[in-house]
């Protein structure tokens, strides 16, 4: 394994010792780690880069500079007999890196910054299509978010698997949620803070926006387990309130409810 440092000519007397001194520790570190852990298993070598890489060495200034692949450099060394040629192979490039840590370049944060914001900018303080928005339909959708009814078993609403009460993040948090009838979909619950500036719903972007995703969740059968988009409209029509509300939403259309 080789590396070019750059500038390694200029590299001055001080640094050289402080190199020689920082690779004697990390080899009396690495003998006594070796001696009680083995090198042969890959899951090893994490606990390896911890004990030889001095901080803002390999792991900071060398891995940016050249790029170390530290899972493929693990498993080489891994793979590999370890003989005392292996060792002093390990040692230079350690000695390499370390020189090249003394060389850390410069970053213009400033400019950084100000590439970033040619492609990301700050977020709108309003959803897009707000300005079609009332009082009415916001109050209306945060209910339908909350509403158990819309679950078979009427245990379940939005917001069991996508909690945005109490400062929760929009998202349960599990590996998959459990659904209303007990059983876990094969996917976890992505957060629905924001979703409305998404470009497509669902973790395979299957909806182009919120209107087409809001039946998902209501009629998969992991889920809430709905059997028709007919079935949730009955339950909602069957509650006093909900008609109403909804002609207040949706105003001018002859069954706004659907």
């Amino acid at each position: 394994m080789r590396a070019k440092v750059r500038g390694g000519d200029e590299t001055s007397s001080n640094g050289i010792r402080m190199t020689k001194t920082i690779c004697a520790i990390n080899a009396n570190r690495l003998i006594m780690k070796l001696s009680t852990r083995s090198i042969h298993n890959p899951n090893n070598f994490t606990c390896f880069r911890q004990i030889v890489a001095p901080p803002g060495g390999v792991t900071g200034a060398f891995a940016r500079h050249y790029l170390i692949n530290w899972k493929l450099l693990g498993q080489a060394i891994c793979r590999s007999v370890f003989t005392t040629t292996a060792t002093f192979r390990i040692f230079g490039l350690l000695l390499v890196a370390s020189a090249a840590s003394a060389q850390e370049p410069i970053i213009d944060m400033s400019a950084v910054r100000s590439n970033a914001l040619k492609v990301l900018t700050p977020l709108s303080n309003k959803m897009p299509g707000a300005e079609h928005d009332c009082g009415a339909l916001v109050s209306l959708g945060k209910n339908l978010y909350f509403e158990k009814r819309l679950s078979v078993n009427r245990s379940q609403s939005c917001n069991t698997c996508h909690p945005v009460d109490n400062g929760q993040p929009g998202a349960d948090n599990q590996s998959t949620s459990l659904g209303a009838l007990g059983k876990r979909g094969s996917r976890h619950s992505p957060t629905t803070l924001n979703a409305g500036f998404q470009f497509a719903q669902f973790w395979d972007g299957r909806a182009d926006n919120l209107t087409e995703q809001a039946k998902g969740p209501i009629l998969n059968h992991l889920e809430m387990a709905l059997t028709s988009d007919t079935e949730a409209v009955d339950r909602l029509k069957g509650d006093q309130e909900y008609p109403r509300r909804f002609a207040e939403a949706f105003r001018g259309q002859k069954d706004p409810l659907t």
